[in-house]
């Protein structure tokens, strides 16, 4: 079985990777870009294994065609706890970070999460953390989830009282054995409609048994005492790819009304199955369904993948640059990446060839967000940034000393998110930044389908002042967005490598006073001419070139059959 070291601290991590017969998994680093077949990355809930997929692995990679990645969570199955360098405690960020450090070493190409219970949480952070991961995920299909905050609080009352789960780790510690036993088959699906032998309840006993016992109870603290609900929320505002929440009516721990029907409310698009009497533990008592499920809403090539769709974007945009008369240099994309801002520990090893670790958090759950909204046009000039940081107020400390170009625009909000108020704040900063030379010409600005990029305001406002909008269709971004086919990635990765350079220099905390100058060293590296011109060439906008976006879909061919992408009620 396949192992790598923890970017965290060092800790040996185990995963299985599959692959359909006569298909040889990757080379570690090696790009997967000729693989012919969607990968699946199964991620297992507490207190089991990888092995809790055991029932449908077969299924998904020797009938249907599926690379499936499943590795094992730190303290499970072969996974060590803690490695050589743990210096801090384990939360969710660093759990995610071990995920993502797992994708970033294999690359197994496009993938989508099949995420259960706790390690929701983990695909989570290692979207937001990574953007290998966010570049590659083509979708998340979420199982019996505990997100955003399984534990009774304001913003979900219903939820279990914190008493509910200690008396659960209580339950463990004193006799781990009999509370396995006796508390086990409501979870497994014992009782339900669904079909579980003794020999399988028998089979996760054994596999909770071999865990370690210092991972069961602080995994038990992560995920029912770190509250996601900022996460989640932030996740909703960038994730544009289908979204798919299944989960039990029979799950009396974590029901879905405070969970599955939360995060839909979070996520534009997302869809909720119900399983209507499936217990926490959906695998067992419905491998088959789930299995059906996963194929009906085969991410790579979904509804939004459809050739007809993308022919009809290409002809609305050709019309409307005929229709207004609008140059190259008048075609605007613009949209929102946000960068993460936390502690970070001291004692990283980082080489000249590169890193050893990457940063770790010392306050799991202390996250604070900048957001950066960026247009840029067909002829590879950016307008200048317009960045939010967090608070209620900006000081110019944060940047007079910083060397950062007059124009460009710092606002702030109260969680460094974007709202309705901040995107027509943003559309005045573009008008005033394009409107040189072309003051009576129509522009033309391409997004997705963000709330706070066509709210009532925002139009007005645009039709007052020439721009015309054009909203891409659903998640088709990844396809058809400039900023998301280039240039965000590679801006990322130099931000990521101005903060390498701070761990050297024993910085311990970035700020929003070390995040301006490693941002714009990473701006200047990045944002130019012709790496902008490469991406409008790259979504087959300037020249306009559909096939050279059609052409990517003919990779396609060899991926999985299809059926039709499931719908909102089984």
């Amino acid at each position: 079985m396949p192992r790598h070291s923890s970017s965290v601290d060092g800790a040996e991590l185990f995963y299985h990777y599959y692959t359909p017969e006569g298909r040889p998994a990757p080379l570690a680093g090696e790009s997967a870009s000729a693989a012919k077949s969607l990968t699946l990355v199964l991620l297992h809930q507490w207190p089991l294994t990888s092995r809790m997929y055991d029932s449908i692995i077969l299924g998904l990679c020797e009938t249907h065609g599926y690379n499936v990645i499943a590795p094992d969570r730190r303290g499970f199955g072969k996974s060590e706890w803690s490695g050589p360098r743990s210096t801090a405690p384990i939360g969710y960020k660093e759990l995610g970070q071990d995920l993502s450090g797992l994708l970033e070493k294999i690359q197994p190409g496009p993938f989508v999460f099949v995420a259960s219970s706790m390690s929701t949480g983990e695909a989570l952070l290692a979207y937001l953390d990574s953007p290998y991961v966010q570049e590659n995920c083509q979708g998340m299909l979420w199982i019996s989830t505990s997100l955003p905050y399984p534990t009774a609080s304001p913003e979900n009352p219903k939820a279990s009282p914190q008493s509910a789960w200690d008396e659960t780790l209580q339950g463990i510690r004193q006799d781990r054995p009999n509370f396995v036993g006796n508390a086990f088959r409501g979870p497994l699906g014992v009782g339900t409609s669904g079909s579980v032998s003794d020999k399988q309840i028998a089979f996760f006993e054994k596999t909770f048994y071999e865990a370690d016992p210092v991972a069961v109870e602080r995994c038990l603290k992560v995920w029912t005492r770190e509250n996601l609900f900022g996460e989640v929320t932030r996740f909703g505002q960038i994730f544009n790819k289908p979204f798919l929440l299944i989960h039990g009516g029979g799950d009396g721990g974590v029901p879905a009304e405070v969970s599955a029907e939360l995060v839909q409310k979070s996520v534009p698009g997302a869809k909720l199955i119900i399983y209507d009497e499936g217990g926490h533990v959906l695998v067992l008592a419905y491998a088959d369904r789930l299995v059906d499920d996963i194929r009906k809403y085969d991410y790579r090539r979904a509804k939004y993948e459809d050739p007809t769709v993308i022919r009809n974007w290409f002809r609305l945009v050709e019309n409307t640059i005929a229709k207004y008369g609008i140059r190259s240099d008048e075609i605007y994309n613009f949209d929102e990446a946000g960068f993460l801002m936390d502690m970070i520990a001291s004692g990283m090893v980082v080489t000249g060839s590169g890193r050893q670790g990457r940063p770790n958090s010392v306050h799991p759950g202390n996250r604070e967000w900048i957001t950066v909204i960026q247009a840029i046009n067909a002829e590879g000039q950016a307008i200048p940034p317009f960045i939010i940081g967090p608070g209620q107020y900006h000081l110019a400390t944060w940047y007079r000393e910083r060397n950062l170009p007059g124009n460009w625009a710092i606002a702030t909000s109260e969680n460094g998110w974007t709202d309705n108020k901040i995107g027509l704040e943003w559309l005045k900063h573009f008008d005033r930044c394009a409107n040189k030379g072309s003051k009576n010409r129509y522009r033309l600005l391409i997004f997705d389908g963000h709330e706070s990029h066509h709210s009532v305001d925002f139009e007005r406002y645009c039709k007052a002042n020439k721009i015309i909008t054009l909203c891409m269709p659903p998640h088709s971004s990844h396809l058809l967005q400039p900023l998301d086919v280039g240039c965000f990635s590679v801006l990322k990765q130099a931000y990521g490598r101005e903060i390498e350079h701070l761990i050297r220099c024993s910085i311990t905390h970035v700020s929003k006073t070390e995040f301006f100058p490693a941002f714009y060293a990473a701006f200047q590296a990045t944002m130019t001419e012709e790496n902008i011109g490469a991406t409008f060439r790259g979504a087959g906008l300037v020249p306009l070139d559909p096939e050279n976006v059609l052409s990517k879909l003919e990779d396609c061919k060899h991926c999985p059959s299809i059926l039709d992408p499931v719908s909102d009620q089984d």
